[in-house]
């Protein structure tokens, strides 16, 4: 179980998407209203996926062949389950609030505010620049 809780979610759909673009937003996750991560909403093959910043590169695979790879920038313990959760439910909830027009400064959803807001900031990314 974990002591962090989401406290803020703020996110920013991006504008004049290229069509097929899996990029759909940036958001800023607060846990206990003192750690901040930055990350990116991705439509994936599974569904809407909060991921973070990071680079590519390259690694070697077993059989000696280069493959790309990405290093995120941040990740969660995988056993923490119910933090991850709450930080993808509350990220998809507030982009499907401003995607669907309600555009209130603030909702309070299970004691966390989220925080609807606009960037005006696109990025030019491809189907290939996604990890998955």
């Amino acid at each position: 179980m974990s002591s962090l809780e989401v406290t803020d979610v703020k996110v920013w759909p991006l504008k004049n998407l290229k069509p097929g673009s899996k990029l759909k937003a940036n958001c800023r996750v607060t846990f206990n209203n003192s750690i901040t991560l930055n990350g990116k909403l991705w439509d994936s093959k599974n569904g809407l996926f909060v991921g973070a910043d990071g680079n590519f590169g390259e690694k070697k695979n077993d059989q000696g062949q280069t493959e790309k790879i990405f290093y995120s920038a941040w990740s969660i313990n995988r056993e923490d389950r119910n933090l991850q959760d709450s930080m993808k439910q509350a990220v998809i909830q507030a982009y499907n609030r401003i995607m669907s027009g309600d555009m209130g400064s603030n909702v309070n959803t299970n004691s966390n505010q989220v925080s609807h807001q606009h960037q005006p900031q696109s990025q030019n990314l491809t189907s290939n620049d996604v990890p998955f």
